[in-house]
């Protein structure tokens, strides 16, 4: 009777760490703090720390573009089949389709208050090895070099000249225009083996207007399916480690209270009405003492 119960707990263990193993979990952090030297500045900043391409290799093209990017150690993709030499079908070979399009996520906070932020996913790429025989040579066309054809993406996708190389692996990276189709490349050499692993994403952001939010935290989450006919589709051949990517997104809005008075404003004289003497000569105590003095107060929120 132990073994038994032994075994439904090794069991159960495993199918949680199988489970848990089908999906990645990535946040994405924004905040919004007024800044009292450019008091019309009123965007939030992306505070989610940057890995792969845009804190490495590109960083200012990334500002150019707007878009940041983070690494996905949890994904991979491995081949189920060999690549066939010259395929006709872009399926059957090294192919991507991302979530070029914009989607909107709805935040909110504690009190149920929401607001909507958008995302698109902008690029791709990583490092991927291959067999060897044939080697990174199979990439190779006629009139092409191998090289030329990771260093330079194919239409739709638009090449960053990033590319890193031996002889049977590289990495490359691909931006993705909004509302691209599939990006593909096809061997000359049937490949047997093929595994693209390290993959970095850049992806782009729009957020609400901070000045018609309550301040506080606002969150929400959204979720990308992988595989074939999903929202990242790499083809029929290469199959995902994973089948989920979840992006949890934080926006925390603080808001300031700035309250001006004119020079001398800090020292103020309360006087009865009509003066101190007319007071004294009718030989009685003043109702009330009061000064008007002039402010000018200023927030980043609504009243």
């Amino acid at each position: 009777m132990k073994r038994v119960k032994t075994l439904i707990i090794q069991m159960g263990a495993a199918l949680l760490f199988s489970s848990s193993a089908q999906a990645a979990v990535q946040e994405i952090r924004a905040t919004f703090v007024p800044d009292p030297s450019n008091p019309m500045v009123n965007r939030f900043e992306n505070k989610t720390p940057q890995a792969g391409v845009c804190a490495s290799f590109m960083p200012a093209r990334c500002k150019a573009l707007g878009i940041f990017s983070l690494r996905l150690p949890e994904l991979s993709f491995v081949t189920e089949q060999a690549i066939e030499a010259n395929h006709e079908n872009p399926r059957q070979g090294f192919m991507l389709t991302l979530p070029s399009d914009w989607r909107d996520v709805e935040v909110r906070n504690s009190l149920g208050e929401t607001e909507v932020v958008q995302i698109r996913i902008a690029g791709i790429g990583g490092s991927w090895n291959l067999s060897r025989p044939p080697g990174v040579s199979a990439w190779a066309r006629p009139g092409a070099t191998w090289q030329s054809m990771w260093q330079s993406a194919p239409a739709p996708c638009m090449s960053t000249n990033f590319m890193l190389a031996g002889a049977s692996f590289a990495q490359f990276f691909w931006l993705v225009p909004e509302g691209a189709g599939a990006c593909a490349r096809t061997p000359s050499v049937t490949i047997p083996y093929f595994r693209w692993s390290g993959i970095d994403y850049v992806y782009e952001l729009r957020t609400p207007n901070p000045l018609n939010m309550r301040a506080g935290e606002y969150r929400g989450s959204l979720s990308y399916s992988i595989g074939r006919g999903m929202d990242f589709d790499m083809g029929d051949v290469l199959i995902p480690s994973i089948n989920t990517v979840a992006l949890n997104f934080v926006l925390s809005v603080e808001h300031a209270l700035k309250v001006d008075i004119p020079p001398g404003g800090n020292r103020i004289e309360l006087l009865p009405e009509g003066g101190w003497q007319a007071w004294l000569d009718r030989g009685r105590t003043p109702t009330r003492l009061y000064r008007d003095q002039t402010f000018r107060i200023a927030a980043s929120s609504r009243f």
